[in-house]
């Protein structure tokens, strides 16, 4: 780029045409200047530059002017430019346009009357002062004077320290950017409207803006055993489909772990039970005053399998439709599962036995839950009628199997197996009369039994005494013992029958 005043350039452009007019010398007269409008000049806003088409396409230099007034009476400063490929491409930025400006260019070709074939004179906009932005936390990018956000959609462009080229900014790219935090150049796009229907108006000047990383990513602990999970305290969940209603996170303010369906039922206060299939859940460290909310994290609550219950077996003795024992299977077949767990009723409780996976049972005295490994059995103590909840056990991640958590829930109702039979009645009969006898059924924890049916009433020698239902009928003098057996309990009395001779 080569300035000149005015007498300088109508030499150099002399020089170039091969002819030397130099005031006084009285060789050539000086070229006059008038406009002509031939020469073409584009103004580009967007990348604040001039394109030069000259009037000539053997043109190999223009020069263009930089007027004080839009008359063009006065010439502020002259520059030469090369021409390539059929234009001249001039940064318009040593302009520093503070306020309006006007150009006009000429090339190297002359008219036929010796003038110059300039180009009409084309108002250059001012480009506008550098903007006050910073960057807020909680806002995002604000206006450094009055605090408020700045939409981006109005129209900014940023590029890096190290000259990339200008890129639109959006919501998306200044979130990628807030992951580890950047320092960008920032400006106002330019207004540049070909169809002249809105005022052109040139990027504005340029400002580095400094976004620092925002927290890191919370570590979310799953405990797949104890079927927990642990977001940390001042977090914030949500389920992914959700992830864009803010009224949709859940606060967590507390430091302990969280039970699975206190979790779904915080996110659906509807839901009642586990999930039956895979929920993904986003989780965030919640905004304070002076931080952003974090990075987001992660994690997938793998559905959790249904088991159910299969009473197997002959019908407890002194019942109609309780059995003796059963089987849990899972309610999905395609885990190819079959009697996971097997279990009996007790005259203490109900045994149960882990077959193919750990299997855990709720422990009403201690409230807590108590695993039974594979293979082994346990007794649990329980009531007649009692209940006992009964679960997959949950299964710790590996580094080449992922966790699940204890599937769903079954109820087993305890029928209790009798232990001993107490018979209640004389020890002596005197006559053939029928003499009714009682029965006490205890279970093997000492509690009665309220057992009627099924009772099996036995004597030792019918020709002495014979029993039905409990009823005892003395036949002649002599001793007997009365049997009552139910299941594998039974109860003994030994009568002595003395009926006076006629």
């Amino acid at each position: 780029m080569l300035k000149k005043k005015f007498f300088a350039k109508a030499l150099a452009f002399a020089l170039v045409m091969g002819t030397v007019s130099v005031y006084g010398s009285g060789v050539v007269s000086p070229i006059s200047i008038v406009q002509a409008g031939d020469t073409t000049v584009k103004i580009t806003y967007a990348n604040y530059t001039a394109e030069i088409t000259p009037a000539d396409s053997s043109d190999k230099y223009v020069f263009l002017e930089v007027l004080k007034d839009q008359a063009g009476t006065k010439v502020s400063a002259t520059y030469c430019y090369p021409v390539n490929d059929g234009k001249a491409v001039v940064n318009l930025s040593f302009l520093k346009a503070a306020k309006d400006q006007y150009l006009r260019a000429y090339g190297t070709t002359l008219n036929t009357d010796g003038t110059y074939k300039y180009s009409d004179i084309t108002k250059v906009a001012a480009q506008p002062s550098k903007l006050s932005i910073k960057y807020d936390a909680l806002k995002g990018l604000i206006d450094g004077k009055t605090k408020e956000a700045i939409k981006i959609e109005d129209g900014y462009e940023f590029k890096s320290l190290y000259g990339s080229t200008w890129a639109n900014l959006e919501a998306n790219s200044l979130k990628g950017m807030e992951i580890a935090g950047n320092t960008i150049v920032l400006r106002k796009k330019a207004v540049d409207d070909t169809t002249n229907t809105t005022k052109n108006v040139p990027a504005s000047a340029e400002i580095k803006v400094k976004i620092p990383a925002i927290p890191k990513a919370p570590k979310v602990k799953i405990d797949y055993v104890k079927g927990t999970i642990n977001f940390g305290k001042g977090t914030q969940y949500v389920k992914i489909t959700d992830v864009e209603t803010e009224s949709k996170w859940v606060k967590n303010a507390d430091s302990k772990p969280l039970e699975l369906l206190d979790i779904i039922k915080k996110l659906d206060s509807t839901a009642t039970t586990l999930p039956t299939s895979d929920i993904s859940l986003v989780v965030r460290t919640a905004k304070t005053d002076k931080k952003a909310a974090s990075a987001l994290s992660f994690v997938t609550i793998p559905k959790v399998v249904g088991i159910t219950n299969t009473a197997e077996g002959e019908v407890i003795p002194g019942t109609t439709d309780k059995k003796m024992g059963g089987s849990i299977k899972y309610s999905d077949t395609s885990l190819g599962e079959d009697k996971l767990l097997t279990w009996e009723n007790t005259t203490k409780g109900i045994s149960l036995k882990a077959e193919k996976v750990p299997f855990q049972y709720y422990d009403e005295t201690k409230k807590d839950w108590k695993t039974i490994a594979t293979g082994k059995a346990v007794e649990v103590k329980l009531k007649d009628n009692g209940k006992v909840k009964v679960r997959v056990a949950g299964k710790k991640e590996t580094k080449t199997e992922k966790g699940a958590f204890a599937s769903g829930e079954a109820e087993l109702i305890c029928a209790l197996l009798p232990a001993a039979i107490t018979i209640s009645g004389p020890t002596e009969l005197t006559n053939m009369t029928a003499t009714p006898y009682t029965l006490e059924i205890k279970d093997g924890n000492g509690e009665v039994l309220t057992r009627t049916t099924g009772i099996e009433w036995t004597t030792s020698d019918s020709n002495i005494a014979t029993v039905a239902n409990g009823t005892v009928t003395a036949k002649k003098s002599g001793t007997v013992t009365i049997t009552a057996k139910l299941g594998k309990a039974e109860g003994k009395i030994t009568i002595t029958v003395e009926i006076p001779t006629t």
